[in-house]
Formats: C-alpha cells, sequence, structure tokens
C-alpha cells in the first residue's frame, strides 16, 4: 500500500479516535460574527453539543465543565430536554457503575416523586421555586399508628384528631432517608424470599415491625458509642421539641408537630424552656431601648424620643 492510499484511512482513523464520546476539543471560527471559540464535547449517539466564548480560555475552562457534567450525567444534551429525560439519561449512564439495589432504588424514587411533578418541566427553565414545590408535597404525612398486642400487632388510627398530621422535614432528613431506602432495599433483596412487606419506612430485616425492646437495645448502643447518657428513645421527640424552642420556633409550630390536641399540653410539657428563654428576650430587648441608642425625654405625662 502506498503512502498516498494510507493517508486518508489514517485521517478516518483519527477522526473515528477524535468522535470516542466523552471526549472534547476547542477551535475557533473566524467565519462567525461575536463568540468565535467553540468548546465542543462528543456524546453518546456520536452527536456534538458545543458552546461558544469570546477567548480560547473561556473555552477551554467551559470544556472542562462539560467533560465533568457529561461524566457524571449532569450535561443538559437537549435544547428542550425534560428533568424525565435528564435523570432516565442519568439512570442509563450510571446504571453499570452503581449496584443494582442502588439502581432499583433510584429508579423508584424517579418515578414515584419527580416524574409525576416535575417530570414534564424543561430542565434549562427548572428553578428553585419548582423544586420548593416538589419539597412541599413530599417531606411527611402521619396517618397511622402501630400497638403491639398479645399475638402481634395492630394498625390503627392516632390517638386524636391532630395526631393525623403533616411534618415538614428538612432537607438533611429528606437525603438521610433518601440513603435509608437504599438500604432497605438491598435488606430486602438479601431477605428474599422471607421479606413480608408491609410498606414500613422503618422495620427489622424482614420488613416486619420492629421491636421497640430490640430498638431501645441498639439506640442505647449508639448513645453509649457517642458517649452520651442513657435516654429513652421517646426522649428524642421531646429533645427536638426542646431545641425548637430555643430556637425561638414558636409554641403553635411545635404543638403542630408534636401533634398535640391542646396547646395547652405543650405548654405544661415544655413551659420551663418558655421560662428560661425570657432572659435571652430581655437581653435582646435591652439594647433596643437603652440610653445608648435612643435618648428618651418625659415632661408633663408625656414623653418624647430623640
Amino acid at each position: 500500500m502506498t503512502n498516498e492510499e494510507k493517508q486518508p484511512r489514517e485521517r478516518k482513523q483519527r477522526r473515528r479516535e477524535k468522535r470516542a464520546h466523552g471526549t472534547g476539543s476547542i477551535f475557533r471560527r473566524p467565519e462567525r460574527k461575536g463568540k468565535q471559540w467553540v468548546a465542543q464535547i462528543v456524546l453518546e449517539d456520536g452527536k456534538t453539543r458545543q458552546r461558544y466564548f469570546n477567548t480560547e480560555k473561556e473555552a477551554a475552562d467551559a470544556l472542562n465543565d462539560m467533560l465533568y457534567e457529561h461524566k457524571r450525567g449532569m450535561l443538559v444534551t437537549e435544547k428542550d430536554q425534560t428533568v424525565r429525560q435528564h435523570f432516565e439519561h442519568w439512570l442509563e449512564i450510571h446504571r453499570s457503575k452503581i449496584r443494582w439495589a442502588t439502581y432499583l432504588g433510584y429508579s423508584r424514587m424517579l418515578k414515584k416523586h419527580i416524574i409525576p411533578t416535575i417530570g414534564q418541566l424543561s430542565l434549562q427553565r427548572l428553578s428553585a421555586q419548582d423544586l420548593d414545590t416538589l419539597y412541599a408535597q413530599k417531606r411527611l404525612h402521619v396517618r397511622r399508628s402501630a400497638n403491639r398486642l398479645p399475638g402481634g400487632y395492630r394498625v390503627t388510627d392516632p390517638k386524636t384528631a391532630r395526631g393525623k398530621r403533616m411534618i415538614t422535614l428538612p432537607q438533611f432528613v429528606l437525603e438521610a432517608l433518601g440513603q435509608h431506602r437504599i438500604r432497605q432495599l438491598e435488606a430486602k433483596l438479601q431477605a428474599d424470599p422471607k421479606w413480608e412487606e408491609h410498606d414500613l419506612v422503618f422495620c427489622n430485616i424482614y420488613g416486619r415491625f420492629l421491636n421497640s425492646a430490640s430498638l431501645q437495645v441498639l439506640f442505647s448502643s449508639l448513645l453509649k458509642k457517642a458517649g452520651l447518657p442513657h435516654m429513652r428513645f421517646h426522649d428524642l421527640r421531646h429533645s427536638a421539641a426542646t431545641m425548637l424552642l430555643a430556637m425561638g420556633v414558636p409554641i403553635k409550630v411545635v404543638q403542630e408537630l408534636l401533634g398535640h390536641s391542646d396547646i395547652s399540653t405543650t405548654l405544661n410539657a415544655y413551659g420551663h424552656v418558655l421560662a428560661s428563654m425570657q432572659q435571652e428576650a430581655m437581653e435582646k430587648l435591652d439594647p433596643l431601648l437603652s440610653n445608648d441608642c435612643h435618648a428618651a425625654r418625659f415632661s408633663a405625662g408625656s414623653w418624647e424620643i430623640s
């Protein structure tokens, strides 16, 4: 084969290598008006995704970001790509990189929570308000109560009407519950066919109701490892309420979170916390109305502030 015949084949080979997905390049298009430097990345289907910039450095920095986003499945590959298309694409990219149980957990959360609510929205137009709306629809509903009776457990309604309530959860709790759900799916696969599905958030290794005595033993062990004093598991509820009140959360909000039927129940249980907060309240009020901030003049039964 002559050199002339080899050259076209070598050029084709180089082109194929350059178009390997997950790679990219920067180049200039002088014929364009305005932004001439191009950052280009090759997608799985061989198509390219391009962004335009004023300088070579801007294009180089953008290419690094695009390669990073592409590797993690975060790159917006289509102009009108929806949230659903983005996450389904992300799942397929990571399918071979994560455990099967993890994949099933992500897929289930996607189908149950994300697609029905924000799946149809454009990814480029997705806003923080859209996410806040999604969180507001999720975060926690208390609807049932489980009681241990001779012969097993009985599921009933909460003791009072206020027991049925919605609780807004902070982000760190949502993330922890998401990870817990993945571990639960892994446990379900390991326990099959011994697993019993009761649709519980917290259950034992076979999907059944947790034994309260076993829960207390586990909780006591965690307290000991953390160097904390012994307490009942139920005391976590009191600790949460105390911290919220100490942070200045209104007593009415705490009542709703706890599910107390009457605010007097909350006041009786946590009145000591409110009393201790009086000193802090006065310390905040003092500089606001002290002589350092205002000079008050009183005369003839009336007063002025200057």
